[in-house]
């Protein structure tokens, strides 16, 4: 079965505006991921700037493909 992560930064305060910064925050997710081994069927988080201002959100979603195939 099919399984969703998406993730989205908003650009533009301070600390994210380079391709770096987001670089940055997306090593930053990766580590937390890494961390907390397999991922459970719905895991969520938020994305943080270098100052440590939200500046997104990320989810792993297993349940949301299961719940459209059922209602096809």
């Amino acid at each position: 079965m099919g399984a969703y992560f998406s993730l989205t930064i908003t650009l533009g305060n301070d600390a994210m505006q380079t391709q770096e910064d987001v670089g940055e925050a997306l090593e930053d997710v990766a580590k937390v991921l890494m961390e907390n081994g397999p991922v459970m069927q719905a895991d969520r988080g938020t994305v943080l700037d270098a100052n440590g201002n939200t500046v997104g959100t990320w989810r792993f979603d297993q349940l949301q493909r299961k719940e459209e195939l059922e209602k096809q």
